[in-house]
């Protein structure tokens, strides 16, 4: 890094032509692919927990499910959606060091590196769909076992409850504020940098280059947090079970 500021501020003329070269050599060998393969795997996964049993639902119309299936089914989805969140933000971090730090880049994004963010993303989404579950199933169902949706959901099963679900309900809000929130800056403030750091880039191939490397990395957290949003920040007038119905068939198909 200290050569990347001797060359910036003694030979300028020659920081771009090293700066685009090494961004190019960078984005060609960038760790994105890998982290892209693995949030792929998390989305198999919940088309496993979600999506049978939903064509099940409609074309074999076998609308029952029992109490540990369901209980499967609400941990892997918290998971898994916690756990792309966190991959979206390691890919990301990815793109600023490949475009902002390219000299230091084999460096910071060593395979090492990498697999400790990955291993990270995971605990952390294992961990949010434990205590989404524990704080859901300790309580007392009451006598009506019906769901309205096509799959196990916090929503519907929170109204199948007895007890006074506003504590379990605050905590699992301030979970997913947590998580969306956190998420959410650390995308932003990255993009932020990379965005500057692309416009100081004169050559058009090498700005066209960089904006291409991020282009489905923000289709992806577009349409991550787009339905999600729809899905469970709106008001309580707007809140029907057809909406959250729409809104989880656009996500599963995303």
């Amino acid at each position: 890094m200290a050569f990347d500021h001797y060359v910036a501020i003694c030979s300028p003329l020659l920081y771009m032509v090293v700066f685009e070269k090494q961004s190019e050599k960078c984005l060609q060998t960038s760790d994105i692919q890998e982290n892209s393969s693995t949030r792929k795997d998390m989305k198999r996964t919940l088309l496993q927990s979600i999506a049978l049993k939903m064509l099940a639902v409609f074309f074999l119309e076998v609308r029952t499910i029992s109490l540990i299936e369901c209980t499967i089914q609400i941990y892997h989805f918290v998971a898994c959606v916690t756990i792309e969140g966190y991959l979206l933000v390691v890919m990301a971090y990815d793109c600023f060091t490949a475009i902002c730090n390219p000299l230091v880049y084999t460096v910071v994004m060593s395979p090492r590196v990498c697999t400790q963010l990955i291993l990270c993303s995971y605990l952390i989404g294992f961990l949010q769909g434990l205590i989404q579950v524990l704080l859901i199933f300790h309580l007392p169902f009451c006598k009506s076992n019906i769901i309205n949706h096509f799959f196990c959901d916090l929503s519907p099963i929170l109204k199948l409850l007895c007890s006074n679900t506003f504590p379990s309900e605050v905590l699992l809000f301030s979970l997913g504020l947590f998580n969306g929130t956190v998420t959410s800056l650390e995308i932003v403030v990255y993009y932020v940098y990379i965005l500057i750091t692309t416009l100081k880039i004169r050559s058009a191939t090498g700005r066209c280059k960089a904006f291409s490397t991020c282009v489905s990395h923000l289709t992806v957290v577009g349409s991550l947090y787009g339905t999600t949003i729809f899905i469970y920040i709106r008001p309580s007038s707007q809140y029907t079970p057809e909406n959250d119905k729409v809104g989880f068939h656009v996500f599963i198909l995303l």
